[in-house]
């Protein structure tokens, strides 16, 4: 029985060693790699780590807000965390990454922003224009504000009514400098048509004719037969003295006695301040005191005299009608370069003297885009060509025989529109800075771009002395 037992119990240790050692011994798990010890790692027994150099990063961890990290290795950054509030725009403000923002309703003011002087803390430091920063206030309208001042800025330091501390009013101007004009409701119900800041509900008081921005309280009355100054009375206090209009064209005369009299000219009825200058009369039309002051067309951008031949040659016929006369083969070229076709009718061609037009277009004349039109000084016209027209100076006179009249030794050729407003210019010779050519035309080179020059140097034949209505090549216009 003994020996028994001892078998068993022999049987049973060798079992129970063999056991032991198989469970140690055995290579199905590999070894746990764990570099930040933090239990998780590389086949380890709680699981991988998606950082294994960061300890506080691992599956078991708790997300940290504001760090754009996946501290729980769930694949989600920052999930769960508050929201950044920026009212301002600036980066900064609760719950934002830079930081906390000192006054979020000003994009200006937050950590790190420059100090100014504006009893502010801009820089949200906890100090208020620190730095003397303050040191050398400039304050033109001493009202307090200004370059570098304590109280800050001002957007008008020449105006002490304006600055950041004032009130609003319903003026038409910035009065606190925000930006915004006659806001608030300041203006309510003001009406001011005629923009006198006088009106139906306007801060001035009401307008007695809100369509004349020169009749409102406080006017200056005139003798008009207005009541300028809002007062019930027209034309009191003796405004009118002796004011007469004899030529009836709504003006009085000036006298020293009549307030309101300008008329210059109370004889002329196309004389006084609302009448158009004419350039050509040696008359102060307008009553501004110059005379014949020059008043630029509409359209001065879009002609330019292209060639002008100043004296006939004596052996060429400019105009083709089989007669060779220096006075009647006389031409000027002007050429429309805008995109649009233009009415001509009325206007005129001008040369230095004052006393007539060399030339006056006829009615219904249209000189259509890139077209040039040619004005002889007399004989017959050619006929109109591709891109060109042909008519003959309504100046001319076979009795007189003075046509254009351009003067070989210089002179100055104006054309103006039917309002007698100032188009194109050409000065040549003692007149002006381009030489003077006989026998041949001054030619624009290129053609319409380029500047003045002999019309043989231009086409580089000296047998081509002039092109009246073609380029200097002999091709069409435009």
């Amino acid at each position: 029985m003994k020996n028994i037992l001892m078998s068993f119990f022999t049987a049973l240790a060798f079992m129970g060693a063999s056991w032991i050692t198989t469970a140690c011994s055995s290579d199905e798990g590999a070894q746990c790699i764990d570099n930040d010890n933090d239990t998780f790692g590389l086949n380890c027994d709680p699981g991988p780590d998606c950082d294994d150099s960061n300890a506080s990063v691992n599956p078991a961890a708790a997300e940290s807000c504001g760090n754009q990290i996946d501290d729980d290795c769930d694949g989600d950054t920052d999930e769960d965390c508050p929201v950044c509030i920026d009212e301002d725009n600036d980066t900064y403000g609760d719950n934002c990454d830079p930081g906390l923002d000192c006054n979020d309703s000003d994009a200006t003011i937050h950590p790190g922003a420059d100090e100014i002087c504006n009893q502010v803390d801009d820089d949200c430091d906890g100090d208020t224009d620190e730095g003397d920063i303050c040191a050398s206030c400039v304050d033109e309208d001493k009202d307090g504000y200004g370059q570098n001042c304590q109280l800050g800025d001002d957007c008008d330091d020449t105006n002490a009514s304006v600055n950041p501390g004032a009130d609003e009013i319903c003026n038409q101007v910035d009065d606190d400098c925000d930006g915004d004009t006659d806001e608030d409701e300041v203006c309510p119900s003001c009406v001011d048509n005629d923009s006198d800041t006088y009106g139906q509900g306007c801060d001035k008081g009401p307008d007695c004719d809100d369509s004349d921005p020169d009749v409102h309280p406080g006017a200056i009355e005139a003798c008009d037969d207005v009541d300028n100054d809002c007062d019930d009375e027209t034309d009191e206090d003796g405004v009118c003295g002796d004011c007469v209009d004899a030529d009836q064209d709504g003006h009085n005369a000036i006298s020293d006695t009549c307030v309101n009299g300008d008329d210059c000219d109370d004889t002329n009825a196309d004389v006084n301040p609302d009448a158009s200058e004419n350039p050509r009369n040696n008359i102060d039309d307008d009553c501004d005191d110059e005379v014949d002051e020059a008043i630029p067309s509409p359209h001065n951008t879009d002609f330019v005299f292209n060639e002008i031949l100043i004296d006939g040659t004596t052996d060429q016929d400019a105009n083709g009608d089989g007669d060779i006369d220096a006075t009647e083969d006389e031409f000027v070229e002007i050429v429309n370069t805008s995109d649009s076709e233009v009415d001509m009718a009325g206007w005129s061609i001008w040369d230095s003297d004052q006393s007539t037009p060399r030339h006056v277009f006829p009615a219904g004349f249209v000189l259509p885009a890139g077209h040039a039109v040619v004005v002889f000084g007399g004989g017959t016209a050619p006929d109109d060509t591709s891109g060109a027209h042909y008519m003959v100076s309504i100046n001319y006179d076979p009795g007189i025989n003075f046509g254009l009249s351009l003067n070989n030794s210089g002179d100055v050729v104006t054309l103006y529109d039917d309002q007698m407003r100032e188009v194109i210019v050409f000065a040549y010779g003692d007149e002006g800075i381009i030489t003077a050519v006989q026998d041949q035309s001054i030619t624009r080179y290129p053609d319409v771009t380029g500047d003045f020059i002999p019309h043989s140097d231009a086409a580089g034949d000296p047998e081509s002395i002039f092109s009246p209505g073609k380029k200097v090549d002999g091709s069409s216009f435009p």
